[in-house]
């Protein structure tokens, strides 16, 4: 596999990692409506930051967003 395979494959993975971050803060919304408050809401947050983080770098690494 050449490497710009391998950064292709990563970039998907990450996509389709933040949008289960998204779909968790949905379902973390929508159970909040019915109970209380969930302490790993914050976790997601934190998370999706991380996510966008890496999405950031392998589109560098793509040479996709100069600096």
């Amino acid at each position: 596999m050449q490497v710009e395979e391998l950064v292709a494959v990563v970039d998907e993975l990450i996509e389709v990692l933040l949008l289960q971050v998204r779909e968790l803060e949905n379902l973390i919304a929508h159970v909040e409506q019915v109970t209380t408050r969930i302490p790993e809401e914050s976790e997601m947050a934190v998370i999706r930051s991380m996510l966008i983080g890496l999405h950031q770098r392998i589109k560098k690494l793509r040479g996709l967003d100069h600096p």
